[in-house]
C-alpha cells in the first residue's frame, strides 16, 4: 500500500465517527420518561371532571418535541376515561422570606407544545380535563346561552329566573350524569404525542377514592349551582364575581413495576 493510499484511509476513518454521529443524531428514536407525582388533585367542577397532577419528564437519545399529553384513568370495574390536558405550569423559582415562609413563583404555559431536552429533568404541574365532556354538555349549553343573549337583549336578566329555568335545569341534569367519579381503585397511565419520532416508557400507577371521597366531590354538584347563581347575580348586579372554593380530593399513588 502506498503512502498516499495510507494517508486517505487515515483521512476516511478520522471521518467515522462524525458520520457515526451523526447517523445516531438522524434515526435515534428519543425515549421519553415521565414520572408523576404523589398526590394528585382530583375534582369535578363545571369543567367536568378534573385531574390535576405534578409530572418529572425526561428524554434519552435525543431532546424531543411534545404537542400532545393525556392520561387514561381505568377503573377496576373496566371502565376508563381519557383527559387531555388542559393547561399547566412550571416553577421559576422559590422565594423565602426572613420567617423562613417559602413560597414558588409559578410560571403559567398554554398547552401546546413543550420541549425535553436530553438527560435535562423537566417538571411541570398538569392540569387534564376530560374534551368528550365538553362535547356532550355543549348542546345543553346553547340553548340557555341563546336564552341569556335574548333575556340580555330585553333588559331583564334575573338571577333568581335564570337558577329555575328549564335550560338550566337540563344543564344540572347533564352534569350530574356526568359526575363519574366512584369508589374503587383507579389505574393511571399517560400517553404522548410528537412531530417526530418518540418511544414512551411505560409508567403505570394507581391510587383508591373510597365512599367519603366520592360524597365530597359529589357535593361540588351543589357548589356548581351556586357558582353559576353568583355569575347570573353578577351580570344582573354589575358587581365582580366572589371567589369559590371547589372540594378537591388527594388520594395518594402507588407506582405500579412493568
Amino acid at each position: 500500500m502506498t503512502s498516499p493510499e495510507i494517508a486517505a484511509y487515515i483521512g476516511a476513518a478520522a471521518w467515522l465517527p462524525i458520520v457515526a454521529t451523526w447517523l445516531y443524531r438522524t434515526f435515534a428514536v428519543p425515549k421519553v420518561t415521565i414520572v408523576s407525582g404523589e398526590v394528585p388533585e382530583i375534582g369535578f367542577s363545571t369543567f367536568g371532571p378534573i385531574v390535576n397532577i405534578r409530572i418529572a419528564v425526561t428524554s434519552s437519545r435525543k431532546s424531543v418535541i411534545i404537542d400532545s399529553l393525556s392520561l387514561v384513568l381505568s377503573h377496576e370495574d373496566g371502565s376508563n376515561r381519557t383527559f387531555h390536558w388542559a393547561g399547566m405550569s412550571e416553577d421559576v423559582s422559590q422565594i423565602i422570606d426572613s420567617a423562613g415562609n417559602r413560597q414558588r413563583i409559578e410560571k403559567e404555559q398554554t398547552a401546546i407544545a413543550f420541549n425535553v431536552g436530553v438527560e435535562s429533568l423537566l417538571e411541570k404541574f398538569v392540569r387534564f380535563q376530560d374534551r368528550s365532556f365538553h362535547e356532550r354538555i355543549k348542546p345543553y349549553l346553547d340553548p340557555f346561552f341563546e336564552k341569556i343573549h335574548f333575556d340580555a337583549k330585553q333588559r331583564i336578566i334575573a338571577a333568581e329566573e335564570l337558577i329555575i329555568s328549564r335550560e338550566f335545569s337540563e344543564i344540572e341534569r347533564a352534569w350530574e350524569r356526568e359526575f363519574t367519579w366512584k369508589p374503587g381503585t383507579y389505574y393511571g397511565q399517560f400517553l404522548i404525542g410528537s412531530p417526530s419520532r418518540v418511544s414512551l416508557n411505560e409508567s403505570k400507577f394507581k391510587f383508591s377514592l373510597n365512599d367519603t371521597d366520592i360524597e365530597i366531590l359529589k357535593s361540588n354538584l351543589h357548589t356548581n349551582r351556586e357558582y353559576n347563581f353568583a355569575i347570573f347575580k353578577c351580570a344582573e348586579n354589575g358587581s365582580p364575581q366572589p371567589p369559590f372554593q371547589w372540594n378537591w380530593r388527594y388520594p395518594r399513588i402507588s407506582k405500579i413495576q412493568s
